[in-house]
């Protein structure tokens, strides 16, 4: 992992997990990987009574906010979508179980009213850690790669040849 991180450095895209608070001791947690992998991703932990999530600079003027999610409303990330923006993203993941992270939009407030936006439809994934809703589905850090893949362009594809070695 250590050689893709340089080519890494200076990425605009700023990207923050939010984890369920039951992933972070889970063996099959990819957002884990994420936060070694990309210089600047930070993961929040979520979901916790006693411990509320932690929104202190999540979201700025300086940057788009973008909650990647397959909801029903959320925009498909392409290039051409991205090109007409004028300022870096903040890219907010929800990493947990499918039950977890569709609560996600409603449960947390600092989210609620942030653009959604999907990812286009892609090769389906041959990694699999856990048993997923469907085929298309994919881990948080496969998510996150493709994600910068098109945020970022050759840059952002960097970081998905760990996975392809």
């Amino acid at each position: 992992m250590a050689a893709v991180q340089p080519f890494l450095q200076g990425l605009r895209t700023r990207v923050v997990v939010l984890m369920h608070h039951r992933e972070q001791k889970l063996t099959t947690n990819t957002a884990r990987l994420a936060a070694q992998t990309l210089p600047g991703c930070e993961i929040r932990i979520r979901g916790e009574r006693a411990q509320p999530l932690d929104t202190a600079g999540l979201l700025s003027t300086e940057r788009l906010p973008l909650l990647l999610y397959p909801s029903d409303t959320a925009l498909e990330l392409t290039p051409e979508l991205v090109a007409g923006w004028d300022r870096p993203v903040t890219l907010i993941v929800p990493d947990g179980s499918w039950r977890q992270t569709r609560k996600v939009a409603a449960r947390e407030a600092v989210v609620q009213g942030v653009r959604q936006v999907k990812l286009p439809a892609g090769a389906l994934s041959s990694f699999r850690l856990r048993k997923e809703p469907n085929a298309a589905s994919v881990s948080t850090f496969e998510a996150i790669t493709r994600a910068l893949a098109v945020l970022e362009g050759e840059r952002g594809r960097a970081m998905r040849r760990p996975l392809e070695d």
